[in-house]
């Protein structure tokens, strides 16, 4: 009977010791699911981070590229101004010289 009591026990305790060892795998398991949650939610905010700079970073290149274009094209239309003012300056000045004789006249006459 002590023999079987011993046996009883030792089962129970073996029982015992399986049941802990899988609880202490199931929380292993989770604690491991949740790390890889968390490092999921960390790389998707990331993502979202880096994608948020660079949209931003895209818009902010092509508003200077616009910007670029505007400050090129005022440039031009002041020097196309400035150049017509120059030109009218120089017609009230100097009335224009003859137009020279075309080439074939020139050629023909030497």
């Amino acid at each position: 009977a002590e023999r079987r009591a011993a046996e009883e026990a030792a089962a129970a305790e073996a029982d015992r010791l399986r049941q802990a060892m899988e609880e202490g795998k199931r929380q292993e398991r989770e604690r491991e699911a949740a790390r890889r949650a968390r490092i999921k939610e960390r790389l998707s905010r990331y993502r979202a981070e880096t994608k948020e700079k660079e949209v931003a970073a895209s818009e902010e290149e092509a508003h200077r590229a616009v910007q670029e274009k505007e400050e090129k094209r005022a440039k031009l239309q002041a020097y196309i101004s400035r150049r017509r003012e120059e030109k009218e300056m120089q017609r009230e000045d100097h009335p224009p010289p003859p137009p020279p004789p075309p080439p074939s006249c020139a050629s023909a006459g030497a």
